[in-house]
């Protein structure tokens, strides 16, 4: 997903005059994408096997500390009342289906777990005692 996402991001920003110069200008713009330059200093820093230094340690871990909220707070952003209004029919079906089926799906495999639990266990002493009746059949049929 990760490549994908920077292939379109820099497809759409990136505009020429001639068709046929857009996969040329693209390719050179991808390496020059944040995301892309970011992981690679990042991937040539770790090989390189230097220290991070204290400093950029501690603004690293903060950033990291508030990446889920803006995560979060980014994806709620996208959300609005227009998206939820045009997509309103399938937004309620899915709704249902996850609030309603996926949880009785659920319990179902519990019941099927809890059962093949049970059974494994009731097997050995069963099994034992098939083996013994089948044996004296095989005996007295002798």
């Amino acid at each position: 997903m990760f490549r994908i996402t920077v292939i379109l991001v820099e497809s759409d920003k990136h505009t020429v005059r001639e068709p046929s110069d857009r996969p040329a200008g693209l390719f050179k713009q991808i390496p020059l994408n944040p995301m892309v330059l970011s992981t690679l200093i990042g991937l040539a820093w770790a090989i390189s096997g230097l220290p991070m230094p204290a400093p950029v340690a501690g603004y690293l871990n903060i950033i990291a500390a508030a990446l889920t909220p803006c995560a979060l707070f980014a994806i709620g952003l996208g959300l609005s009342v227009d998206g939820v209004r045009a997509n309103f029919t399938a937004s309620i079906a899915l709704a249902a289906v996850k609030l309603l089926v996926l949880p009785l799906i659920v319990y179902g495999l519990c019941l099927a777990a809890a059962t093949i639990s049970i059974t494994t266990m009731l097997s050995v002493v069963t099994l034992l005692g098939w083996l013994y009746l089948l044996s004296r059949l095989n005996v007295s049929a002798s």
